[in-house]
Formats: structure tokens, sequence, C-alpha cells
């Protein structure tokens, strides 16, 4: 397993849907598992949890260009625990 971190902020309103597209390049077939988990320290119980066909879904497909792009979907219900003006931890996982 790769692991891969960055700086990427994601940001939102709380009670508001909010949608992220992820493209994936030089892959052949459909993921078989995704999960985007956010907690607010490493090793918490997640506050929310998504994962393929619950939250996660797929787009786009090109696999004439061995793309696909999966939208990754919060709900307003999924952001009822979390509070105003605090950075949370996200993983993606495929």
């Amino acid at each position: 397993m790769e692991k891969i971190t960055n700086n990427y902020k994601i940001e939102f309103t709380k009670g508001d849907t909010f949608a992220l597209a992820i493209k994936f390049k030089n892959i052949t077939e459909d993921i078989s598992s995704a999960y985007f988990t956010v907690k607010e320290n490493e090793g918490d119980t997640p506050l929310i949890q998504k994962t393929l066909e619950n939250g996660i879904d797929k787009i786009d497909d090109r696999s004439y260009k061995n793309e696909k792009t999966y939208k990754f979907q919060i709900l307003p219900i999924d952001t009822i625990f979390l509070e105003p003006r605090v950075q949370y931890l996200y993983d993606i996982q495929v």
C-alpha cells in the first residue's frame, strides 16, 4: 500500500451538501472498495465514513484513457456532530 500525504484542505459549510470529485488515472477496472473517513484525531471513532455505493459513486468512466472519476458526497446529516472552525483529519482509501 502506498501512502500519499498532502496539504489539501477541504472546507465546506456544516449543514450543506458537499461533493468532491476525484479522478483516478492509469486504472483499467472499477475500484472494488473505497473509504472516505473524517475524524477529529487519529485513532478516534470516525465522525463521517463513506463507502463505495454509500456516498461514493462512479460518475465518469473514460476507459479509453484509463481514467475513472468518483464522487465523494457528504450530506447535511453527516455533519450534524461537527463543530465549526475545527480542523478535522480525513483519509481516502481505495
